[in-house]
């Protein structure tokens, strides 16, 4: 059952990183900083990322349960 879920998990992460290196613009930028951008995966897990001509770079992947004082960016 375990392997089931982290290997959902692994697709559903997969399809999202090529959406977001696709179209970089799509999700919302934050409040938190400048430029940085969050994809809500799953209920328990955020994308937060940024990006610019050439590349994006994934800042982290976090669970929006624990407090945002947390989330260092």
């Amino acid at each position: 059952m375990v392997e089931k879920e982290i290997k959902n998990f692994t697709k559903k992460l997969d399809k999202r990183l090529k959406l977001i290196s696709l179209n970089p613009k799509l999700f919302p930028k934050t409040d938190m900083k400048k430029n940085v951008r969050k994809s809500v995966l799953t209920k328990h897990t955020v994308i937060y990322y940024l990006f610019n001509e050439v590349s994006v770079m994934i800042l982290a992947l976090f669970d929006p349960r624990r407090h945002s004082s947390k989330l260092k960016l």
